[in-house]
Formats: structure tokens, sequence, C-alpha cells
């Protein structure tokens, strides 16, 4: 990931959290940047916390970064899945996604995360800033996995699988809606989560990783990588196997 691109991204989090609080919290890769991921991303992935219509929260958000000095908003939208921003810096480098779920709550209460790693790099002030329980963000990440195939799920899951186990009433409720390659929501039981999973694991190979994982990773936190994949999947998936 470009450097400029890294840093905007940052910038962006520190601005969202001064001027919405406790009512942003931080997900998806950017949040295991946080835990020293070396995946590249081009996204934040957040919630804000609100009760208010997403139409309402929407225009608060776009008043809001109309004061942010170092990016312009390219693009806003707004769907029944959240609230989507693009928003682009001073280079061609930085062109940064934000996607935003609005919730009135979250399964677990958030956890505060200091962005001291990230913002030493860029000799930047770091923030304390709110994120999503990592075991709520964890069943979020493996509901992903059946849900699609994208390469860079697996990998997360290396990440979050010794750090914590899943919350199993988020995992019931994504299960309970899943939409799978974006087809009609059905409903899943553990079991059945479990020989999904078993079925992507059993098609991986490391060619699909060469071309849609690698590009991401440097080339250091390549090697192996296809066991390591293996390991953590099987994990979650006996966890599965054995829950009701």
């Amino acid at each position: 990931m470009p450097d400029a691109q890294q840093k905007l991204l940052l910038q962006t989090i520190h601005f969202l959290s001064e001027k919405f609080k406790e009512k942003f919290v931080l997900a998806g890769g950017m949040l295991l940047c946080l835990l020293n991921s070396p995946r590249s991303t081009q996204d934040i992935d957040c919630f804000f916390l609100s009760k208010v219509s997403k139409k309402v929260l929407g225009e608060e958000i776009r008043k809001a970064l109309k004061q942010f000095a170092l990016a312009k908003v390219t693009s806003f939208e707004i769907n029944s899945r959240g609230i989507f921003v693009g928003l682009q810096g001073e280079t061609a480098d930085e062109k940064i996604r934000l996607e935003m779920s609005v919730v009135a709550s979250l399964n677990l209460p958030t956890e505060s995360f200091a962005t001291t790693t990230l913002a030493s790099s860029y000799a930047m002030g770091a923030r304390v800033i709110q994120v999503i329980a990592l075991p709520e963000a964890f069943a979020n990440k493996i509901a992903a996995c059946i849900e699609r195939e994208n390469m860079r799920d697996l990998y997360d899951i290396t990440l979050f699988e010794p750090l914590c186990t899943f919350d199993p009433k988020t995992m019931q409720e994504r299960l309970k809606k899943s939409s799978i390659r974006r087809q009609k929501p059905v409903a899943l039981d553990f079991k059945k989560a479990a020989s999904l999973l078993k079925k992507r694991v059993e098609s991986l190979t490391e060619k699909k990783l060469e071309e849609e994982l690698y590009p991401l990773l440097p080339a250091t936190q390549q090697t192996s990588m296809l066991r390591i994949i293996q390991s953590s999947l099987a994990k979650v998936i006996q966890r599965l196997e054995q829950m009701d």
C-alpha cells in the first residue's frame, strides 16, 4: 500500500473519532492494522452507533467531512447496507473509501485501542479510538468467509484465531441471515456453517493465494501461508461442529 494512502486512512480515522467520539467504531482491515496486520487495504470499515436514520446521520457525516482539510469527498451514497463515501487526498495514490454501517448498538461493548503503532510510522500523534470487540469482529469475519470467496477473509482468520474466540451470539445472528454470494438470505446452523467452511478449505490452493492474497502481503508474510490458513480454519471448524 502506498504510504500516502495508509497515512490518509489513519488521518481520516483520527478525524472521524474526534468528531463523533464513541459513536464511531472502527472495524475491518484497519482494525487489524492496529494489531500489526501487514495486509494492505484501501477502505475504512466502521460502525456508527446511532438511533437516527441513515439519511439524517449521513448529512451529519457529509457536513463533518467538508471540514476535513486533508481530503475531499468524491462520492457519497446511502443505501440499505449503509453509508459509502469516496475520498481523495492530494495525490493519485490517496484514494480511500469509507464503508459505514449504522446500528443502534453492537452485541458486545466496544474496546479502546490506541493508534500508536501506525501513528509513529508517520510521526503523527496517536489517538485512543473505539473499535468493535474482537470476539464480535471475529464472528463477523467467519460469516464473511462463508458468504463470499475473498482470500483476504481467510487470511484475516489467521490473525483473529490466536487472539480470541468468536462471539456465539453474533455468530448465530449472522448465520440466521446468510447471504451466500449475495443470493437470497438463508438460515444456517453451526454444523452447516462448518461444512461450508470445510469446502472453502478443501478448494484452497497455492495458486489462488498467489493470485488474490499475495499482492496484498509483503513477501516475508507469504511463506507457508496455505498451511497457516488451513490450520486456523480447522480450529474454527472444530468449534462450530461442537456447538449446538
